[in-house]
């Protein structure tokens, strides 16, 4: 198998003219629902960008966070189509798809300004978001009134304070009185192309996320570093160091020799973050895991020694 990135990257297209569909359902019971759908789809998936990787070429971009979403993984793009189906057997249509900015920790260079989303659910006095791509267990409702509401925000260790400004249409979200990022209260109507395609193609950081929802806690997690070219895992139940990383994974360690591939991808299977408790805390099989972590490294390996050797011709 082959990773492939395409990409068909647009603007935003921010629609700040919709007729508000306001849900007449009581906010209480709005709550009620919103919970059970977070619980199903955090219990249920795993935060992924590997299977942006090996989409087939029939798959359009505009559908590809759709197709994604249907095999319980995927981005933030990938979360919120899950979400909206989950409101819809509960005969809730008014849902919106809205786009966000990104915490600077997880902005990278050429990033574009919204690079994340997010459901919002509007009520008659409350805004409702969904945010089990941040696996925020429960929904966060808003007054519209400019109370602030504090989330913690257990990933990244934080508490996060929501306000809605009515002037900006924005709900802004600060830590510790600094800002963070802002929800802009409007549907994005290409979240595929505006969102999921430039930061599939810009990402040096390939992340597997898998949250324990009843323990409330990061259960196991697997990076690929384009950047340092290394993996790096973390599991848990892990015991070989304190903090419960695996020792990061060198690709030279398989990739710089005159091995076959079947000789390198045994090396990298070896790797403790490829351990059969990891995989499965992670939902996938360990075979096919490392053949796709094995080909994603492969083809950045080699750009990287062909870029190395183009610079090396050009100086000599």
């Amino acid at each position: 198998m082959k990773p492939k990135i395409r990409d068909a990257t647009q603007p935003p297209l921010l629609n700040t003219e919709y007729t508000k569909k306001i849900c007449s359902i009581d906010v209480n019971e709005l709550i009620s629902i919103s919970s059970k759908i977070i619980e199903k789809i955090i219990k249920s998936s795993t935060y992924s960008l590997l299977p942006y990787y090996f989409l087939e070429d029939v798959v359009s971009l505009e559908h590809q966070d759709v197709i994604v979403s249907r095999q319980n993984t995927g981005n933030c793009v990938a979360f919120a189509y899950m979400v909206i189906r989950q409101l819809q057997t509960y005969s809730i249509e008014e849902a919106i798809i809205v786009p966000a900015t990104l915490p600077l920790r997880f902005v990278q260079d050429g990033y574009p300004e919204y690079g994340h989303v997010a459901v919002v659910l509007e009520a008659e006095g409350h805004f409702i978001i969904f945010e089990p791509t941040y696996f925020i267990l429960s929904p966060i409702v808003i007054k519209k009134t400019g109370e602030p509401i504090i989330i913690d925000v257990v990933l990244m260790n934080t508490k996060w304070k929501f306000v809605y400004d009515e002037t900006t249409q924005r709900i802004n979200v600060s830590a510790n009185e600094e800002p963070v990022f802002f929800y802009k209260i409007c549907i994005i109507e290409n979240p595929s192309l505006a969102v999921s395609c430039p930061i599939n193609k810009l990402n040096k950081r390939i992340p597997i996320v898998k949250f324990d929802y009843d323990m409330n806690t990061k259960m196991a997690h697997l990076s690929i570093r384009i950047d340092i070219q290394k993996l790096e895992g973390y599991n848990l139940h892990y015991s070989g160091s304190p903090d419960h990383w695996y020792a990061k994974f060198d690709w030279e360690t398989c990739l710089d020799n005159e091995l076959s591939s079947k000789e390198q991808i045994d090396i990298l299977s070896q790797w403790d973050g490829f351990s059969q408790e990891q995989c499965e805390h992670l939902s996938v099989d360990k075979v096919e895991l490392v053949e796709k972590v094995y080909s994603i490294i492969k083809t950045e390996w080699d750009k990287k020694q062909k870029r190395e050797c183009s610079i090396y011709e050009v100086a000599t």
